[in-house]
């Protein structure tokens, strides 16, 4: 267990679906956890907020989105949930995608992801990112 950090901490918010959610979502989580988390875990886990938000709002339905974090003794998870049109599915990048690299940087950063409820249009995915 590492000194310092909390065993549980959790945050919860509900963002309008604007293309101003993904830097909200982001500066809401700088400010509650900048001294909860190690800097290196706190900029991965800012990066995986904003580009799930930013995707909950490009293919959602507009009608929220929903960010719940935990911090727990040496890992940070969380959900972002919407209401969206699109699957969530994830395949492997290629050279000619020049867009639509959200998941991929997902992918990259987050020691594991998922999505873990797609039942008709409700799109929850959930993700850890250890501790650096």
């Amino acid at each position: 267990m590492r000194t310092g950090y909390p065993e549980k901490v959790k945050l919860e918010a509900e963002f309008e679906a604007t293309e101003t959610a993904p830097r909200e979502a982001r500066a809401l989580v700088r400010r509650q956890m900048i001294d909860l988390v190690p800097a290196t875990t706190l900029a991965d886990v800012l990066t995986v907020v904003t580009e799930l938000v930013d995707n909950a709002v490009r293919h959602g339905e507009g009608t929220g989105v929903q960010l719940r974090l935990q911090v727990l003794t040496d890992t940070v998870t969380g959900e972002v949930e919407s209401i969206g049109v699109a699957e969530i599915e994830y395949v492997a990048p290629r050279v000619q995608d020049l867009r639509g690299l959200g998941l991929h940087i997902v992918n990259a950063i987050a020691s594991d992801w998922e999505v873990v409820r797609s039942a008709g249009a409700l799109n929850v995915v959930r993700f850890e990112v250890a501790f650096a």
